[in-house]
């Protein structure tokens, strides 16, 4: 709490440096001036009339509103939350694209701004580009896609019934709450860099973050992301760092978090209850560490799938799917963690498992006995001694 009124203040400190512009769905944009006392109605009035480093302040209400385009400018959006300390302001003060199927369908569009957006609501941003909707939603950046010169921070943003989230920009995501929103191949998409930190994202369809930034990874910290519906719900070509989260009830195709060919980091996460309807894993990436994390009750062909995967200090049980990965070059590292009361969700894996000072207890039978894969166990909790295994200890059980 401390933390979040010092941010508060700091933010206020900044945003009174400079000007600010009123809107509001009682003011006028013909006889208003922006003022306090007499407000512009339209966002866009305001954007047009504020200087860079200004700052927009939304008084609560429902606006209509779409295509809002903010270029070449680096401003502040914010409703009046930031001075009240009310959270009803946020819930209270909503920005509705009205589901419009057009070329600016988009709430939001930013080129070449650094915009920050604070304490309100944006919902039903659309956009048909050609008969498609992928790339539309609340926040729409650049004409390119793949090269944006945007960056934008949200901050306790409430972002709901959108096609689209984000197409494209630099984004950092702080105190939000992003749900209900789908019906696109991505709810997230962008070539930037993309991090949450503190932040619920929820119930929402299609791919929930498709990231495919070269230089860094996508990150997550200190967030919820449950009842999601998605083929992949994370992907990264440049790796995944997820720390300090929970991540459960979502149900996937293919992957819950795939890194791509970069390296992922899961720590201090727990990932419980997570359902895959094919083929799919929890967590995979060309190389990957998992540590601190408990993992339990989730049903998926895999833990972790591709790559290389170190294990460490985890905790894993009632998973019903298989420990081995799914290829003949893919290795888990299981060091130091606890794994019991899992079972073998059926197919075959051919990677390499070994167990370094490890409790493996009360997994089914199949899941051992008939694995295709190399394993070796080192210094684990002894319940037998078996020859091809020199000391290395496990217990099979059938029922629990």
């Amino acid at each position: 709490m401390k933390i979040q009124h010092a941010f508060i203040f700091i933010f206020l400190l900044t945003i009174t440096a400079y000007a600010r512009v009123y809107v509001s769905t009682t003011g006028s944009d013909e006889t208003g001036e922006g003022t306090y006392d007499k407000p512009f109605s339209t966002i866009q009035k305001a954007v047009d009339s504020a200087s860079t480093i200004d700052t927009i302040i939304l008084y609560s209400g429902h606006y209509h509103e779409h295509g809002i385009r903010i270029v070449s400018k680096d401003l502040t959006l914010t409703s009046y939350y930031m001075f009240s300390l009310d959270t009803s302001d946020i819930c209270s003060t909503i920005v509705d694209g009205d589901n419009t199927d057009d070329d600016s369908g988009f709430v939001f569009y930013c080129q070449d701004s650094k915009t920050i957006f604070s304490a309100f609501s944006i919902i039903n941003g659309s956009l048909d580009m050609d008969g498609k909707t992928t790339y539309g939603g609340a926040v729409y950046c650049d004409v390119n896609l793949y090269f944006s010169s945007a960056e934008l921070t949200f901050n306790r943003m409430k972002i709901y019934q959108n096609r689209c989230v984000l197409a494209a920009g630099h984004a950092k995501y702080n105190y939000c709450s992003i749900y209900s929103n789908g019906d696109t191949a991505a709810t997230i998409f962008s070539q930037a860099s993309v991090a949450f930190s503190h932040c619920s994202l929820f119930n929402n369809k299609g791919s929930l973050v498709f990231h495919t930034d070269n230089d860094v990874p996508l990150i997550i910290d200190s967030s919820e992301i449950f009842g999601n519906s998605s083929f992949t719900l994370l992907q990264s070509i440049s790796g995944i760092n997820i720390d300090s989260s929970r991540i459960y009830d979502n149900n996937i195709d293919f992957c819950l978090a795939f890194g791509g060919e970069d390296t992922s980091h899961i720590t201090r996460t727990l990932a419980f209850r997570n359902t895959s309807e094919s083929q799919g894993s929890l967590f995979a990436a060309a190389k990957q560490t998992v540590e601190g994390c408990i993992l339990y009750d989730n049903t998926c062909r895999f833990l972790f799938g591709y790559g290389e995967t170190f294990v460490n200090r985890c905790l894993a049980y009632g998973n019903y799917n298989q420990t081995t990965p799914s290829g003949s070059d893919c290795m888990v590292n299981w060091n130091n963690s606890t794994l019991y009361r899992s079972y073998r969700q059926g197919g075959g894996g051919s990677g390499i498992v070994s167990f370094v000072n490890c409790i493996v207890d009360g997994l089914d039978e199949a899941g051992y006995g008939r694995l295709t894969a190399s394993y070796s166990l080192i210094n684990c909790y002894p319940e037998f001694i078996n020859d091809e295994m020199q000391n290395c200890i496990f217990r099979i059980s059938h029922s629990y």
